[in-house]
């Protein structure tokens, strides 16, 4: 569980608060993923974010490396014009290296995206290509990174482009200091909306 506050006062006002859950099952030939996501801030009495997500996905282990997965992704982002975004489909994914200090793998596969995206609803179907990383630097650190790339299968030029790197260390056996940096493109964005997003959150983040 993470929680994330950052207020300023005097000459400029910002208020950014954050909260967010993960949890992992990982068995002999099962894994299950499960995430939640929300982040409100204002500045100077005007809102400025207010978006989040949840998704789930689930892993079937075909031997030690390779495996068949189903990732479901529901978010929305009311400052980017973004009512809803489903984002659902199989795929295939490839552990490269599986060590006590290191994980990192590749996923390809299709995903049906339906969406509103400044009041035009729209749905098609999408190639998506990711990575992941993870470095346990000690018992008590870690970094990660990961990317996932979703063009269009009729047109590359139109695509998703979700980035995102981290870093967490312990403060003590249950509370930690985790610092994220997200980057989310989308090519065709709302009307007056930019394509790119960069955040950068600060969260305490306690263990069960």
């Amino acid at each position: 569980l993470s929680v994330g506050v950052n207020v300023t006062d005097g000459n400029s006002e910002t208020e950014l608060y954050t909260a967010g859950a993960n949890a992992a099952y990982k068995g002999e030939d099962n894994e299950v993923l499960l995430g939640a996501r929300y982040a409100y801030g204002e500045a100077d009495g005007e809102k400025n974010t207010d978006n989040g997500n949840v998704f789930a996905q689930y892993n079937r282990l075909l031997n030690e490396a390779l495996y068949g997965y189903v990732k479901a992704d529901l978010g929305f982002d009311d400052v980017a014009e973004v009512d809803y975004r489903l984002l659902v489909g199989p795929g295939v994914g490839y552990y490269l290296v599986q060590t006590d200090d290191l994980d990192l793998n590749v996923e390809a596969g299709a995903t049906y995206l339906r969406e509103d995206v400044g009041g035009e609803e729209d749905d098609s179907v999408l190639l998506r290509l990711a990575q992941r990383g993870e470095y346990r630097i000690s018992e008590t650190a870690k970094v990660w990174e990961s990317v996932e790339y979703l063009p269009e299968f009729e047109d590359f030029d139109v695509y998703l482009l979700n980035a995102e790197v981290g870093v967490e260390a312990a403060m003590n056996a249950s509370l930690s200091l985790r610092v994220v940096v997200t980057d989310k493109y989308d090519s065709e964005p709302a009307p007056d909306r930019e394509d790119n997003d960069v955040a950068v959150n600060v969260a305490l983040v306690y263990t069960l």
